[in-house]
């Protein structure tokens, strides 16, 4: 590298505010990886000037590649390959009104992800970007006014969730349990975008996109569709009676969710709720006697069956229910329960019961903020 060419870049460092040392130290972590084997992230907190984004800009120069920078706003975001994975590691901030979610497909975090993670409505960034930017299970949920995500990319499953729903976390146990790759696009619930009725009509989630474009919704549906449409251990019997007797438990346990809502927002409201809870008590009563006469741990047998994800959600949230002390007359129940924690998938979508109580704070007010309770 000529004496001219640094000093040049010296002289945009000044000119930037910046300290000289901070540069020579970017320069000198970036020369680390080759010499290590490894790769790590450097980032720098100030933003960078224009001509130092993209191919051909003053720090591609001074840098050698494959470290890339990107400056975005208020903040920066740095990548480079993860000493651990391989994959990407990045750094940034959220900008207003957009969030800071990168979409990670094969261990690897495309410039178009870094990119979409910059943008924020009203960036001009394009819908594919803009989607990217908001996939992600922590991601901020889209509401009215954004703009439909683009396709599906090929290899990959769209769901349209919501962190808090129990309905979605359906669909999203079978997509962990059978290792789907898949991507996460948050929805508003309290205020959702026009364009969500075109993916479904009635304006609910869960929904899945394919890359070939076609729809799917109703929890029970998406999850019986990603049983039978992808490879890997099968959820559902194989056996047609088994298989239709998951189904009729499935439509004795949907009369015990609505109860569920109903006494959380009885005690809430300081009414009388003794009457509620003893009726979802008594149906409680009779999933214990079912899971007796199985003489299993699970309802479908030695291991964890689809008709066990179907019903887990609602007793993940039995305490924010305010219905806890419902187990404890039932010992396979409760047996259950703490069977179904140690499952890989329950353990990747729990959500803390104080989370929760925090959503539903501000659900019950109407607030649009409460889909992004916590972010």
């Amino acid at each position: 590298m000529s004496s001219s060419v640094n000093k040049a870049n010296l002289c945009s460092l000044w000119a930037c505010g910046l300290l000289p040392l901070r540069l020579y130290l970017a320069y000198f972590f970036s020369l680390l990886p080759p010499l290590l084997g490894s790769w790590g992230c450097v980032n720098l907190l100030p933003p960078l000037p224009s001509d130092w984004r993209g191919g051909g800009g003053q720090m591609n120069r001074l840098l050698p590649r494959p470290l890339t920078w990107l400056g975005c706003g208020k903040g920066v975001v740095s990548a480079a390959p993860s000493p651990l994975t391989g994959s990407l590691c990045t750094r940034g901030r959220d900008r207003p009104g957009g969030a800071l979610a990168l979409k990670q497909a094969g261990g690897r975090v495309s410039a178009c992800s870094l990119r979409a993670a910059c943008s924020a409505p009203g960036d001009g960034a394009s819908p594919e970007t803009a989607a990217v930017a908001m996939a992600g299970e922590r991601a901020r949920s889209l509401g009215k006014g954004s703009t439909a995500p683009g396709p599906v990319p090929e290899g990959l499953i769209r769901v349209y969730s919501m962190r808090f729903c129990p309905f979605a976390e359906r669909t999203l146990l079978v997509l962990k349990s059978k290792g789907i790759k898949h991507e996460i696009i948050n929805i508003n619930l309290k205020n959702k975008p026009d364009w969500l009725f075109e993916k479904n009509p009635f304006g609910l989630v869960p929904i899945l996109e394919t890359s070939k474009g076609q729809l799917i919704y109703e929890s029970p549906i998406t999850c019986e569709y990603l049983d039978e449409a992808y490879p890997g251990k099968k959820l559902l019997p194989a056996d047609p009676y088994e298989r239709a007797y998951q189904k009729m438990l499935l439509e004795r346990f949907s009369k015990l969710p609505p109860l569920a809502f109903k006494h959380l927002l009885a005690v809430k409201n300081g009414e009388d709720s003794s009457v509620l809870k003893a009726e979802f008590s008594e149906k409680l009563g009779e999933f214990e006697e079912i899971l007796a006469g199985c003489k299993t741990v699970f309802y479908g047998g030695d291991s964890v069956s689809m008709i066990d994800y179907m019903i887990w959600p609602w007793f993940e949230r039995l305490e924010f229910f305010q219905l806890p002390d419902c187990l404890q007359h039932t010992p396979k129940l409760r047996q259950w329960v703490e069977a179904m924690k140690k499952d890989p998938a329950v353990k990747a979508t729990m959500t803390d019961t104080q989370m929760l109580k925090g959503f539903f704070e501000l659900y019950a007010k109407n607030s649009p903020e409460a889909c992004d309770y916590g972010l």
